[in-house]
């Protein structure tokens, strides 16, 4: 990340690490709904 933050632009870093956070929250998610379901 330290390497990463000093090559890529900080927004630009910060889109992907809130894209990356909000895939990992909308796959936690879905993988307990079918489990609420049944």
């Amino acid at each position: 990340m330290v390497f990463a933050s000093n090559t890529i632009p900080t927004d630009f870093g910060l889109v992907l690490a809130a894209i990356a956070g909000a895939g990992s929250l909308l796959l936690i998610a879905l993988r307990f709904v079918p489990e609420a379901k049944s």
